[in-house]
């Protein structure tokens, strides 16, 4: 009897051991998990620019212009208005035209190196103060475009 009461005891024992075995098991295995979880975030996380709630990054413009003073104008939580704050004011009769884009520029520029102005492209880059064409602020696209039509 003693010897059938430590073999439930040594059983016991080792059932025991087995089940704490287990759950150790379980517990490394879900801190293996989120360590590679970790590993792919990036660190320090990225930083937003701090910005108001309400505030909208990017203006939405209305494609009119202000009656006051002719700045483009655009939509507002509080209506439309301008630049200048002309909040309210009529839209000029005329719309604006719309923005000039770098490919229009990149594609003028392209057909006059082609027929072998490479200089004179150069040169009108560089007379705006700048290496690549990219540099270029889109506001000067229009001016860019008229230089190259005296070039062609």
């Amino acid at each position: 009897m003693a010897l059938e009461q430590s073999i439930d005891n040594l059983a016991t024992a080792l059932n025991r051991l087995a089940a704490a075995l287990s759950d150790k098991s379980a517990e490394a295995l879900a801190r293996e998990q989120k360590w590679s979880e970790a590993k792919t975030e990036s660190f320090p996380p990225e930083e937003k620019p701090l910005q108001h709630p309400d505030e909208d990054p990017k203006p939405k413009y209305t494609g009119t212009k202000c009656s006051v003073c002719g700045e483009l104008q655009f939509d507002t939580p509080s209506g439309i208005s301008c630049k200048n704050g002309h909040g309210g004011a009529a839209p000029a009769t005329e719309t604006a035209e719309p923005p000039i884009k770098l490919e229009t520029v990149r594609a003028k520029l392209a057909k006059l190196a082609q027929a072998g102005k490479q200089k004179e492209v150069k040169a009108l880059i560089t007379s705006f103060g700048f290496k690549k064409l990219s540099a270029i602020p889109a506001e000067k696209f229009a001016e860019v475009l008229k230089k190259a039509e005296e070039i062609a």
